[in-house]
């Protein structure tokens, strides 16, 4: 795909979740990786599973070969400055955050899009890592990052890892208070 053609796709999504979808799975394609060498993590994630209800400040992304992504990126027009590639005309910027994940690939999910599949990481591993978020770095608009997730897939969710995670991460109380209301308390006021 020329950089041309890469511009024409990001006029041809109008919305910004799609557009961050469909970035992904163009990079996914272009690069060889596939929906098994990227991943969709973090708030991009976030972003797509709440359909734009949550927007991310950034594109992070998991790859096996960050060489190969490095120059389908370059050959679209991409520079890299510090962490993140920027793109005159596509924002937000994205950041390549490597091999390692501390989630369970088993519950990643594949969305489909018009320029082929691409993998999200889960949204249990979005929901534990938030809650930790909240706790760890003192990031209380975390918890309500997560709660997004729980009222919209709450009988989706594998609650069994969830709270696995949250005994590890020592926010096993938060984890429970996200089940108890099933998303709908206000952090602000626990």
């Amino acid at each position: 795909m020329t950089a041309d053609e890469f511009r024409a796709m990001l006029v041809a999504e109008i919305e910004p979740y799609r557009r961050v979808q469909s970035f992904a799975a163009l990079l996914a394609a272009e690069s060889g990786l596939g929906t098994d060498g990227l991943t969709v993590v973090g708030g991009s994630a976030l972003e797509i599973y709440t359909t734009g209800d949550y927007v991310s400040a950034d594109v992070d992304l998991l790859a096996e070969d960050q060489e190969k992504v490095a120059r389908v990126l370059r050959s679209w027009g991409f520079a890299l400055g510090g962490m993140y590639w920027r793109h005159p005309e596509f924002e937000p910027s994205v950041q390549i955050v490597g091999k390692f994940d501390s989630g369970r690939r088993s519950l990643n999910q594949i969305v489909r899009t018009r320029y082929g599949g691409v993998r999200l990481a889960s949204m249990e591993d979005i929901i534990w890592k938030r809650v930790y978020e909240s706790r760890g770095w003192n990031r209380p608009a975390a918890l309500s990052e997560a709660a997004l997730l729980v009222r919209r897939y709450f009988d989706r969710l594998d609650w069994e890892y969830i709270e696995e995670m949250g005994r590890e991460n020592r926010v096993e109380d938060l984890v429970a208070d996200l089940r108890r209301t099933r998303g709908t308390f206000d952090p602000r006021r626990e």
